[in-house]
């Protein structure tokens, strides 16, 4: 976006159409840094481009925030309700950066698959989904002191940039993909118009050898079946326990960090690491079959006797069996 908005070319192409529109998701975004991460970075993008707009004078477009939801959870898995997904995906700081700069913003969210199932299966259901999106549109602007996460944004950052860097590291560990193909869409029910791993030049059955190669809602999926959403958690404990008196008062002042912590709240709800270890068990070969008995140990062989006895001039002495250790 900065690169491009150093041409006067591309910004005389603006102001001609009016127009800027930009796409967000956490399909791709949350398979690659993770989706607390992502949501920490799109933030930061968008607050980025409303200074980048003022820099070059260009306060007068609309800008159109479209945003396609494929959250870790699922499309639109909020945990929260509707009220905190609309506040997650639209955050109260963003608004007010874009008002205070007088730009124009039209927010677009999409709701596909079983997300327009749910929320608008019947009129009841679809009546109180659009006054939630009423009551969003509507909100009167935050005012008085900002967020803390904003105001003293050191820790959050730090936090955010830390996960980010582990769930680099998991997604490049071979193990991971192993661990993702083990199974694969087998795990899942089929769905969707497009085949759930990417294209194979070599052939036959894909083997996933980076999750790049798994499209990014059945690597979410694969990971829920597998009892390990990693994409919602993963690396965010060690940052947290390293200040855990400054994560706590945050995530108890913050609305917006709290907002989006609720993913690493469910996605450690649905953990479990018992069911885990059940799927890759079932991968090892001794699994389900009897275990190899071992020989019985010998019996052990009888006592040595000293021969020849200390009682050998005793006329009822009997010899012994010879030792068989001997």
């Amino acid at each position: 976006m900065e690169e491009a908005l150093r041409s006067p070319h591309w910004r005389a192409h603006l102001r001609r159409v009016g127009r800027l529109c930009l796409q967000f998701g956490y399909s791709d975004s949350g398979r690659y840094v993770g989706q607390v991460a992502a949501t920490h970075l799109i933030e930061r993008l968008k607050l980025r481009v409303v200074e980048l707009l003022a820099r070059h004078g260009l306060q007068s477009l609309e800008v159109v925030l479209f945003d396609t939801h494929g959250e870790g959870l699922g499309r639109g898995g909020h945990p929260d309700g509707l009220a905190a997904r609309f506040d997650y995906l639209d955050p109260p700081a963003v608004r007010a950066a874009f008002a205070a700069r007088g730009i124009p913003t039209r927010v677009e969210t999409s709701f596909q698959g079983g997300d327009g199932y749910l929320l608008f299966g019947t009129p009841s259901l679809a009546h109180a989904a659009v006054a939630r999106i009423a009551e969003h549109a509507f909100a009167p602007l935050p005012g008085g002191e900002p967020d803390p996460v904003y105001a003293e944004g050191g820790f959050a950052t730090d936090l955010f940039a830390g996960a980010r860097a582990a769930f680099n590291g998991l997604v490049e560990d071979p193990g991971y993909a192993a661990l993702l193909g083990a199974f694969g869409p087998a795990l899942l029910d089929r769905t969707g118009s497009r085949p759930a791993n990417r294209q194979s030049d070599t052939g036959g059955p894909a083997t996933i050898r980076h999750p790049r190669e798994l499209r990014a809602i059945p690597n979410n999926a694969v990971l829920q079946q597998l009892g390990f959403p990693a994409n919602l958690m993963h690396g965010l404990g060690h940052g947290a326990v390293q200040e855990t008196e400054a994560f706590a008062d945050l995530l108890r002042r913050s609305p917006r960090f709290a907002n989006a912590l609720a993913f690493a709240r469910a996605g450690l709800a649905l953990s479990d690491a018992d069911v885990l270890l059940g799927y890759v068990a079932s991968l090892d070969p001794a699994t389900g079959w009897p275990a190899p008995r071992r020989p019985a140990a010998p019996a052990a062989p009888p006592p040595c006797w000293p021969w020849p006895p200390p009682w050998r001039s005793c006329a009822w002495a009997t010899p012994p069996a010879p030792c068989s250790a001997a």
